[in-house]
């Protein structure tokens, strides 16, 4: 999304600014992502998919956040920022509960996610209070975030971990 909002639509700043620390972790994340996604990957489908599966991905998703910002005349992207936040936090659950394991998980990357999002949603509501969509993304992203936390919480104690000594 950083990519799309510095090039496409670019933010004035101080925003533009942010766009530009956020495309850094998303660069982040990506790189991971290259480097460890394709073990997971070939568990369900032939290794030489996994960059197609990348790139189409890749493709549709920027695809989506053009159209959804021309379709709700939002070149800010607050609808793309939150769409993209609940299905995150639907994702995290799906890994954990695919994963079967706390891997790669710690209750403070879900804290962090909560907490992260519930300041930017009482924001925006007070910029946006009739947005009904908005709401239940707010709502939605929340009640998604919470089930995380205390499925992760649950698993890593079930695991003899203490949830709390790990990063």
């Amino acid at each position: 999304m950083g990519v799309y909002f510095w090039f496409v639509y670019p933010h004035s700043t101080p925003q533009l600014y942010v766009d530009y620390v956020w495309l850094a972790f998303d660069a982040g994340i990506l790189a991971q992502f290259l480097l460890y996604g394709k073990k997971d990957f070939t568990k369900h489908l032939p290794g030489w998919l996994f960059y197609p599966t990348f790139l189409l991905t890749l493709v549709l998703a920027a695809l989506f956040i053009l159209l959804l910002s021309r379709e709700f005349n939002d070149y800010i992207g607050i609808y793309a920022a939150f769409s993209q936040n609940l299905l995150m936090s639907v994702l995290f659950i799906h890994l954990l509960l695919k994963r079967n394991s706390p891997q790669g998980q710690s209750v403070y990357i879900a804290l962090s996610k909560m907490i992260g999002t519930i300041f930017p949603s009482v924001l925006l509501y007070l910029y946006f209070p009739h947005s009904n969509l908005l709401v239940l993304l707010y709502i939605s992203i929340f009640v998604f975030d919470l089930i995380y936390l205390v499925l992760l919480y649950t698993k890593i104690k079930a695991s003899g971990q203490n949830p709390w000594g790990r990063w």
